[in-house]
C-alpha cells in the first residue's frame, strides 16, 4: 500500500498598506472666518494681520460624550485624549491687539478680549483662548 504525502504548505498574504489620514471639517466658525477643524486644531482662517490676534472661545465641561465606534463626534466637537471624550470645538475670531499690551500679548492685558467669566489662556502659537468652564 502505497502512502500520500500532504499537499505544500501556503504562505501568507502580502500585508495591506495603510490609508492615509483624512483632512480636518469644518467646525464653529468664528465671526471673522476662523474655523476648528476636526481634530480640534487651533486656527484663524485667514491668518490674522499684525495689529490683531487670533482668538478661540468656547465652553468646556458639561455632560460627557463619547465617540462613537468609528472614533466620530456630533458635529461641533472632535475626539480628545485616549478615552475619545467628544470635547467641543473653539469659535476662533481675529480680535485687535489691545494697545495695553504694547509688543507682547499676554492675558494680563488681553483678558478683554474675552466674554465676561470666560477663563484667558496663552497665548499659545499665536492663538488666545477664552474658555467658560461648566458644571
Amino acid at each position: 500500500m502505497m502512502g500520500s504525502t500532504g499537499g505544500t504548505t501556503g504562505t501568507g498574504g502580502a500585508g495591506g498598506q495603510g490609508g492615509t489620514g483624512g483632512t480636518g471639517g469644518s467646525g464653529a466658525a468664528g465671526s471673522d472666518g476662523g474655523s476648528a477643524g476636526a481634530d480640534g486644531g487651533m486656527n484663524c482662517s485667514p491668518a490674522c494681520d499684525t495689529i490683531s490676534i487670533c482668538v478661540g472661545t468656547g465652553t468646556e465641561g458639561g455632560a460627557i460624550i463619547v465617540a462613537n465606534d468609528a472614533g466620530v463626534c456630533p458635529a461641533g466637537s472632535h475626539p480628545a485624549g485616549i478615552s475619545n471624550i467628544c470635547a467641543r470645538d473653539l469659535s476662533f475670531a481675529c480680535k485687535p491687539i489691545p494697545a495695553a499690551c504694547g509688543a507682547t500679548v499676554t492675558c494680563a492685558c488681553a483678558s478683554s478680549l474675552c466674554p465676561t467669566s470666560y477663563h484667558c489662556g496663552g497665548p499659545s502659537d499665536g492663538v488666545l483662548t477664552c474658555v467658560l468652564q461648566v458644571p
